[in-house]
């Protein structure tokens, strides 16, 4: 160049134009260099290779091809670890994120749940997290006037959601991705032994970069939070700064979540911890209500099994004697095993054990003969309460026991209260265009249904209903969800 203003600096400058994978010409092949001696040579083929036809398919990538193909890898590399549930929330680029969430029917009773979100249209941090900040607030039931929804189980639900900044690493390697898978399933390719085995391997590492940087931008989990029982209910997160964490995992989210005493890890949920995490105002409650509050409310950790780690807390604590399961009367019933702690029973209740008393003469269990009235004794109270031997006052002593009936033992009465309620559960499908029949049996059905709810026989209630009915009909159906704060799904067909 006979410019002596024309710098080496000019030169890099139109060799990056040149073979920049981007915008540069996709016809340059590139010999690479080993150190001063020998430079990189440059030249332009004079036959079709696997990068002049990956380079023309880049530019043909729609954004759309790019996101679709993100919620892909995303769906395949989640996991729900100790969670009982894994969903993804698919973007819907037509409706706001709030919207899409508010119907994505993620309020689901007694399960826990590792909730995956779209990049496509959920992010964090980079000045760009408003719109995901304000859709997980509805979406958790702490919206304010019209943005607030009847959420029941916002407490059981993790989100898993990525980073901004991270996430534009993750398209860019996508956009590459679906160039190479394209570009191998070209005729030409196939068609060429050595172009063919150059793609499949340039496809599978291409592969292997987007599922690395996925899982390095999936950054973030958010929940629902509330440290103080008797403070506001928030939205918190927890970022992960390490390369090999990731929100995808649910393993690896649960172990971070314990860090936060948000979820108890395997084993730690026994006796002494379900007293530590219960008030004064949970003695007395149903046994329903009792594992409702285990998803519902912030302020209880999650259980790593799930009601099976209640029922055996429950069982336990009652053998130990910290706690009693009464019935409505508020007497005692005897549990013999985990299974028998019906967590389901509005009837059953937890309450604090009473001390126990001598058949014989009423007072707190002693040593020796029972004091009478006049100042005499009577018998002994060494055996009071279930499988005493001890007289009632003024009798003779009994051979059988004054709890069970049975002839005199040691240890606990094996009694078993009878159950006062049923689970039922059904679920059906049926047309009642082709059989007329049908919809007089199913009014029949849920006339029942509705006389045991008139008469106050039902005391749960859970379920999803999918119908397809008039239009004047569905309008009074939504009145009355409304009415009871249901919210309820309704679009034209």
């Amino acid at each position: 160049m006979p410019n002596i203003s024309y710098t080496v600096t000019d030169a890099d400058t139109v060799v990056e134009d040149l073979v920049n994978p981007g915008r540069g010409m996709s016809a340059v092949e590139i010999v690479s260099g080993q150190g001063h001696n020998k430079p990189a040579r440059y030249f332009l083929s004079t036959r079709l290779t696997h990068r002049m036809l990956v380079n023309n398919i880049r530019r043909t990538i729609t954004d759309g091809e790019r996101d679709r193909v993100i919620a892909q890898f995303a769906q395949r590399l989640a996991n729900s670890g100790p969670f009982r549930d894994l969903k993804f929330v698919v973007a819907e680029p037509q409706r706001s994120p709030t919207d899409v969430l508010a119907t994505a029917g993620l309020d689901t009773a007694y399960v826990s749940r590792l909730v995956v979100l779209d990049p496509a249209q959920y992010s964090l941090r980079n000045g760009m997290e408003q719109p995901t900040i304000a859709a997980l607030t509805v979406a958790m039931g702490l919206g304010k006037g019209a943005q607030q929804l009847p959420v029941q189980w916002a407490s059981s639900a993790v989100y898993a959601v990525v980073n901004t900044q991270r996430r534009g690493l993750a398209r860019t390697l996508a956009v590459e991705y679906l160039a190479h898978q394209k570009a191998l399933a070209a005729p030409e390719v196939q068609n060429d032994a050595d172009l063919k085995a150059a793609g499949t391997k340039e496809l599978a590492s291409a592969k292997e970069q987007v599922e690395k940087a996925l899982k390095r931008a999936y950054q973030h989990v958010v929940y629902l939070a509330q440290p103080d029982p008797e403070g506001e209910r928030y939205l918190d997160q927890l970022t992960f700064d390490d390369e090999h964490s990731t929100a995808l995992d649910g393993t690896i989210v649960w172990k971070a979540l314990a860090e936060r005493d948000k979820v108890f890890e395997q084993g730690q949920f026994g006796p002494r911890a379900l007293l530590h995490n219960m008030r004064d105002t949970d003695y007395g409650r149903a046994l329903s209500d009792i594992r409702a509050a285990f998803y519902s409310a912030p302020r209880l950790p999650l259980l790593y099994g799930g009601d099976r780690d209640l029922q055996q807390a429950i069982y336990d604590a009652v053998a130990a004697g910290l706690v009693d399961v009464v019935d409505g009367g508020g007497d005692p019933v005897v549990v013999t095993a985990p299974n028998q702690v019906n967590l389901n029973s509005a009837g059953l209740r937890l309450a604090k054990p009473q001390p126990k008393t001598c058949d014989a003469c009423g007072e707190p269990l002693h040593e020796g003969p029972c004091e009478t009235p006049t100042g005499g004794k009577t018998g002994t109270g060494t055996g009071g309460g279930p499988g005493s031997t001890g007289p009632g006052k003024g009798s003779k002593p009994s051979t059988n026991c004054a709890t069970c009936g049975k002839p005199v033992h040691s240890g606990a009465c094996d009694v078993v209260s009878p159950a006062t309620e049923q689970q039922v559960a059904f679920s059906f499908s049926r047309s009642l265009l082709s059989n007329p029949g049908d919809a007089d049996n199913f009014a029949s059905l849920l006339k029942t249904l509705y006389m045991a709810l008139d008469e106050r026989k039902i005391s749960y209630l859970q379920g999803t209903l999918q119908l397809v009915l008039d239009k004047d009909a569905a309008a009074d159906v939504q009145q009355r969800l409304n009415q009871i704060g249901i919210t309820g799904t309704f679009k034209n067909i």
